[in-house]
């Protein structure tokens, strides 16, 4: 069941408890990925959960720090350029420093490996899939109204544009609806297969994401931590 946006909500998705206090409306995923230009040409309708302010805020610094460090790679491709705007003119105000250095240093520890033409550069994944998962746990509250906690047992998994994705994945990507409004920034596909929730999101036409985690009421026998 997908959540209607006008329908009241009475439970923070982050922490699972009844919402009380100072509420936020959290951008599922975060609206800074679509660049403040393209929100100026698009106006797009972007889809909200209510959360405590408190649990939002602890996910800002791995936010930030995800956008910063993605973009780079995705300035070829038009939404993706709209966000690095953004960052520039963050730092042209002096905003972020700190933030803006730790990125420029992972790109200056990037390494090249030539027999496959491509550079890694040294993310901090922790980092990374803590903002994927928040995304994930945000999907699956729209899909069915039930909160997931953040310690759940999980696989992620992350692939660039120069990565060749497994025939399984590709199969499932390319047969499966695409659920996101604007796709050319965020698209989302949705699956249960075996007990499991499957969720293939794709970013800036520039990055796959794959997040995979037992049902709450899975029969396997090895999900009943899940459900507290």
């Amino acid at each position: 069941m997908v959540q209607d946006q006008k329908k009241e909500i009475s439970l923070c998705y982050l922490c699972g408890n009844t919402l009380s206090g100072e509420i936020d409306r959290d951008h599922v995923p975060m609206k800074q990925l679509y660049g403040k230009e393209f929100r100026k040409i698009s106006n797009p309708n972007l889809f909200c959960l209510p959360t405590h302010a408190k649990c939002n805020r602890e996910y800002q610094f791995d936010e930030d720090y995800f956008v910063y460090s993605l973009v780079p790679a995705a300035r070829c491709k038009k939404t993706g350029e709209y966000v690095s705007f953004d960052v520039e003119e963050r730092a042209k105000k002096g905003e972020q420093k700190l933030l803006i250095a730790k990125v420029l240093g992972q790109f200056e520890d990037a390494i090249r490996d030539p027999s496959q033409g491509v550079t890694y550069v040294p993310l901090n994944k922790d980092r990374i899939f803590r903002v994927i998962w928040k995304i994930a746990r945000g999907l699956y509250f729209k899909e069915s109204g039930l909160h997931i906690n953040q310690s759940f047992d999980k696989v992620i998994e992350f692939y660039t544009e120069d990565d060749i994705l497994p025939d399984p994945i590709k199969n499932a990507i390319r047969e499966l609806p695409g659920k996101g409004d604007y796709p050319a920034v965020f698209d989302y596909k949705y699956i249960v297969v075996d007990h499991a929730h499957c969720f293939f999101m794709s970013l800036w036409d520039s990055y796959t994401f794959i997040v995979i985690f037992h049902l709450l009421d899975c029969p396997c026998g090895q999900c009943d931590r899940l459900k507290t």
